[in-house]
């Protein structure tokens, strides 16, 4: 995880002596500061130091030293005034100089100081650098602007304690009385060259052929020996760099350039340079690397551009003297901060070509001073105060630590086991801004498997996350805590912040050690989601319930009211809070964050019951569902907005708690509830807001949707039933958005005319390429019979689904009278057909593709035939027995039939039957025989006889056949002659008297009875058949 540069303030603030300086000052006000080892600040305004130790942890603001300054009638920098630390002593050293040359000495802070004046010989001072520290005396390099060189020394002890002497360093500069002489009469034409900008120290930071001071100029940098008192050798910058711009193609004919900063670095030095091309109105700035190879090879090792924001672009000014001042600080090997006064920059590996360099951190206001101390880079901002330039990941919270401190103590401190102490510590170490340390206690757990850390993980924010206030009296039941606590709202806010706070750097901590996919594994104790699933959901929650709290504390709503009132009775008794008058409803819900999911499916119970007691009452229905809907969307709002935040916290994939099955049943309540608003009362719904009420139900919606798995989406009906409530634009919306393409193509035919459907389905064709809304367009007009519509399509993608589905094919074969396959096809289709009207019908369209071939196959033609006249038979049985006793229509056998004729009332359905025996026998695919034409007759017959009580016919022979004449066996007899059919067939549905002899059980003479009239009337039927034959013939 990269890092970037953060400004950490120390706690301590301005002494209340420098803050009311500070204060009067205006935005001209000469206001510089520098620090020191130990922790001290010095800030000079005008005249006057002031000095305190801004690294101290105290409750009361730090005292400031007020030392005054030589007097001047020029201005002093922060150069002037060099700190230094002499051992055995409390407090810090100083020397100032003032412009004059007039240096005063604090042997240390709060004593005496003394003065010593030197001769400048009407040059100005520049400044004094700590030179060399020894235990009894320290060595300083004092210089004037023009280059002229002072030692120092400083004596502490023996006689000579606290002693100082000064001596001039000549240095081979020439300055005595005939260059003085010249300059007078003359003047100096490179005065402007030789102003001094810094002087540096090189006493055992670096070897460079006996260099112990640098010197930098506008256009060169010097390199000294004090030891020599000598001047070794120079770099003149400017031929530099006139090379590397030609290196790079640039043209350095129209370049100034003016050296600001330089400071040793990797045995070199980085030199910060700031470019002035008149052709454009601002600064560049350059950073280059010299060794001491440079001057021979007359080359930057690196020369790197800047890049400055728009923003930050620093014009050119009239002169020299009013450059910016810009620092080099290199706290780390591998890397150089640049303080500008509005801004930082950042320069990785600057000792490399095309070094990466980006400004991190802006200012909004001014720095007055920036010094490296303890590996950090410190700046001194005019308001805040001292802050340390941290490397820290993006969004690290610098002041939770503060916060939490005291409550992790507590919460953690019952919390026992190796491995959570391992955590704990390591992310103690990590909140407290030592990077360094949290590693080090971080590599043990990488040893852990992955479940087991994401459940250590996951039980380590629960105990933060759900524990008690640490800091509110009313959760330890303290008598009187409200005579002194603040307003509960405040507390409650706080306390959730707090929890946030501790979520976000855990989170972050996660995210720095590359931990968070080690989460992302289901165990045991969390069944079909995973450890980081619930992590996420943590925040989720936390800022959903942060959003509701606000809500309900800044509008009367009393339904999210109620809902909480009851929830929060329900996790006082479950999670056994303590039972004590100072504790309120909110306390109780808003303590319980992993619980916070049974908020929604309370919530749209609550508008249930208010919903029920408003049935009639219009405008009360829209408030309640308002309300709700507004709670919802702000929750949904705050949840899409986590997930938007940083990419590792998209869930969408996973069981995330919006994507519950509880609660999305919940929220399509809810937006049917609001759907349900719509309509005609849209006149009265402007009371409440129709475009609020949209926009809620737009959010809902893209829940819901979000989270339904693909089947149950398709089966979701709330954007159409939005379409159906005349919100066609909001759904149609929705509709593109998830890809509800039967709603998309349902408007084309229902709202669109021909020619606009037409160019609307292309269009929609062209947007959803590759989604396949061509082919959801088929099987819609597949499904509804569309079948013109579906011809009118032309690809071979409708050929590739006209081939998946063959029971639509067949039309495409007879277009393009491809009669065979159609036939073979719908063959194929009747025979897997159950239900006996489309069997029929797919029989029919069989038959005429068999007619239509080439050559006629009567095979087929009278297959197809005799499955129509089966259906037709089946179809001839009387509609209520049908329903009886085949609901679904399927497809009946020939047995099925027959019975089904024989269940029918009276002898009509035996004449059914019989006629469907002499259907059968003239099939012309596959006639029944002979034997098979008796079973069915005699079982026939047997229904007949069966259907009369003959054991109540009377024995007196006269009166036996008059009753006998009326019998259904008569009737049936006298029916099957008078039938149109061809004689022959009608003696093949005569009974055989010795079958069915046997068939009624008949005392002896009611069965002599009956076989003598059964015998008589088959007797009578065949005589009249044969004469019928006869006189046909």
């Amino acid at each position: 995880m990269s890092l970037t540069l953060l400004s950490d303030r120390y706690e301590s603030e301005y002494p209340s002596l420098v803050r009311e300086v500070l204060d009067h000052a205006s935005s001209d006000t000469p206001i510089v500061a520098c620090l020191c080892e130990g922790g001290y600040c010095g800030l000079l305004c005008h005249k006057v130091l002031f000095v305190w130790n801004f690294d101290t942890v105290v409750d009361e603001l730090p005292h400031a030293f007020r030392l005054s300054l030589p007097s001047t009638g020029l201005q002093y920098k922060a150069k002037n005034v060099c700190f230094y630390k002499q051992s055995g002593k409390k407090m810090p050293s100083i020397l100032a100089v003032s412009p004059e040359g007039c240096i005063r000495h604090w042997s240390e802070i709060g004593k005496p100081h003394k003065d010593f004046n030197v001769d400048l010989q009407n040059e100005v001072a520049h400044s004094i650098v700590l030179f060399e520290a020894k235990n009894h005396v320290h060595r300083f390099i004092f210089s004037t602007t023009t280059s002229t060189f002072f030692l120092v020394e400083v004596f502490h002890d023996g006689r000579k304690a606290e002693h100082v002497v000064v001596r001039p360093l000549e240095m081979n500069t020439h300055v005595g009385i005939g260059k003085r002489m010249s300059l007078m009469l003359f003047g100096n034409p490179s005065m402007d060259r030789e102003t001094v900008v810094k002087v540096v120290s090189l006493s055992g930071r670096c070897d460079l052929n006996n260099a112990d001071l640098m010197v930098v100029f506008h256009r060169v940098i010097r390199f000294y020996s004090v030891a020599q008192s000598t001047h070794l050798f120079a770099i003149e910058t400017h031929e530099l760099i006139s090379r590397a711009f030609e290196k790079q193609g640039l043209n350095s004919e129209n370049v100034k350039h003016h050296l600001l900063d330089t400071v040793p670095y990797e045995g070199g030095f980085l030199v910060l340079v700031a470019i002035n091309n008149v052709t454009y109105d601002c600064l560049d700035f350059y950073l280059g690397y010299i060794t001491s190879e440079t001057k021979r090879t007359k080359e930057f090792v690196a020369l790197n551009k800047l890049n400055i924001p728009n923003r930050y672009s620093i014009q050119i000014p009239l002169h020299s003297v009013a450059l910016p001042t810009v620092r080099l600080h290199t706290p780390e090997s591998s890397e150089c901060v640049i303080v500008f006064n509005r801004f930082i920059s950042v320069v990785k590996d600057p000792k490399e070509e095309d070094a990466e360099n980006v400004v991190t951190e802006g200012i909004d206001e001014r720095i007055v001073g920036s010094e490296t101390m303890d590996n950090l880079c410190h700046i001194v901002l005019k308001d805040s105060g001292v802050c340390a330039l941290r490397k820290l990941p993006r969004n690290f919270d610098l002041m939770f630590y503060r916060r939490a401190k005291k409550s992790m103590d507590v919460i953690f401190e019952d919390f026992m086991g190796t491995d959570f102490t391992q955590l704990r510590q390591s992310f103690v170490a990590f909140a407290s801004k030592d990077l360094y340390e949290a590693e080090q206690l971080f590599c043990k757990l990488r040893e852990l498997e992955d479940g087991a850390f994401g459940s250590l993980v996951l039980k380590f924010a629960l105990k933060f996350i759900d524990h008690e206030p640490i800091n509110d009296p009313k959760w330890k039941g303290e008598s009187g805590a409200y005579q002194y606590e603040q307003n509960s709202a405040v507390v409650i806010m706080s306390q959730l912040n707090m929890k946030l706070s501790f979520f976000n750097m855990l989170f972050l901590f996660l995210k720095y050690f590359r931990a968070i996919d080690r989460m992302d594994v289901k165990t045991s104790e969390m069944k079909k989601r995973t450890a980081k699933t619930e992590f996420v959901e943590l925040g989720e929650k936390l800022r959903s319930m942060i959003v509701l709290f606000d809500f309900l504390t800044t509008s009367e709503v009393y339904v999210v009211d109620g809902t909480v009132q009851q929830l929060a009775k329900v996790f006082k008794t479950q999670f056994d809070h303590p039972s004590n008058r100072n504790l309120n409803a909110y306390d109780h819900f808003f303590k319980e964050v992993s619980h916070f999911e049974d908020f929604i499916s309370e919530l749209v119970k609550f508008e249930i019951e208010e919903l029920d007691q408003c049935l009639e009452d219009y405008l009360t229905r829209a408030r309640v569902i308002t309300e709700v809907g507004t709670a919802l969307d702000k929750i949904c709002q705050v949840v899409n907005d986590c997930r938007a935040l940083d990419s590792s916290l998209d869930n969408k994939l996973a069981a995330n708690w919006l994507n519950d099955p509880k609660v999305l049943k919940y929220i399509e309540k809810h937006i049917k509830f609001a759907i349900g608003l719509l309509g005609k009362e849209n006149s009265q719904l402007a009371e409440v807001n129709l475009k609020i009420l949209l926009e809620q139900m737009k959010v809902l919606i893209r829940v819901l949707y979000s989270g339904l798995e693909k089947n149950k989406k398709l089966q979701c009906t709330v954007i159409s039933q939005l379409y159906d409530k005349g919100q066609q634009k909001e759904a149609l919306a929705l509709a593109e958005e998830f890809q509800d393409f039967n709603l998309i193509i349902k408007h084309s035919h229902t709202a669109l005319g021909d020619d606009e459907r037409k160019g609307y389905i292309n269009f929609m064709k062209e947007k959803f390429e590759g989604k396949d809304f061509d082919l959801v367009l088929y099987d819609y007009y597949r499904r509804n019979g569309m079948v013109e519509y579906l011809l009118e399509e032309k690809g071979e993608r409708l050929e590739t689904f006209l081939r998946s589905h063959q029971n639509i094919n067949w039309i495409r074969n007879i277009e393009k009278k491809q009669y065979q396959k159609a036939r073979k096809f719908l063959k194929n289709m009747m025979l897997e057909t159950e239900v006996a009207p489309q069997k029929a019908t797919i029989a029919a369209l069989g038959k005429l593709c068999a007619l239509c071939e080439d050559e006629e196959n009567s095979k087929e033609l009278a297959e197809f035939t005799d499955v129509i006249k089966l259906v037709e038979l089946q179809e001839a049985i009387d509609p209520t027995l049908l329903q009886r006793i085949n609901p679904k229509n399927k497809t009946m056998t020939t047995q099925q039939i027959i019975d089904a004729y024989l269940q029918e009332e009276g002898c009509r359905g035996y004449i059914k039957a019989l006629i469907m025996v002499a259907s059968l026998q003239t099939s012309a695919l596959s006639p029944i025989g002979t034997k098979q034409a008796e079973f069915y007759v005699n079982r026939i017959y047997k229904h007949v006889l069966e259907a009369d009580d003959w054991q109540k016919y009377s024995v007196d022979p006269p009166q036996f056949e008059i009753k006998a004449q009326c019998s259904s066996l008569a009737i049936v007899l006298e029916s099957v002659f008078e039938l149109n059919i061809p004689k022959n067939d009608k003696k093949i549905l005569l009974p055989s008297l010795d079958t069915l002899d046997s068939v009624v059980s008949l005392d002896k003479h009611r069965s002599q009875l009956l076989k003598s009239f059964l015998a008589n009337e088959l007797s009578n039927v065949a005589f009249c058949l044969e004469k019928g034959n006869e006189m046909e013939t």
